[in-house]
């Protein structure tokens, strides 16, 4: 009977080919294959993105506290800078001068004598 042995020896090579795929029928194991390797990975990348968001939210509310200390440290700036200038330049007041030309005259004529005056 032949084609019993033959039968015979085609059930050994399947029970062989079958031993060499396990391993290979582990990869659809959801714990062990392709999809804990994607399950794996979809964490690490949370957790990356968890502290970079949070270094990131940290350097923004640094960045603002720099440019909100260099806002204030430009406007001191020019403020001193405008105290000088204002020193520098004369008072611009509507009143007349102790010593400008219409006071004198005025000075003059009062300090003169008044020719009733004389004896």
């Amino acid at each position: 009977m032949k084609w019993k042995d033959a039968f015979g020896s085609a059930m050994e090579e399947l029970k062989a080919i079958r031993a060499l795929l396990a391993p290979v029928a582990r990869l659809d194991d959801p714990t062990v294959g392709l999809t804990a390797l994607h399950g794996e990975l979809t964490q690490t990348r949370l957790k990356t993105l968890e502290v970079v968001q949070g270094g990131v939210t940290g350097l923004r509310e640094e960045n603002r506290e720099v440019r909100r200390r260099q806002d204030r440290m430009i406007s001191d700036l020019n403020d001193t800078r405008s105290e000088p200038r204002q020193l520098r330049t004369p008072p611009t007041s509507s009143a007349p001068s102790r010593f400008s030309r219409t006071t004198c005259r005025r000075e003059r004529q009062t300090t003169a004598p008044d020719p009733m005056d004389r004896p």
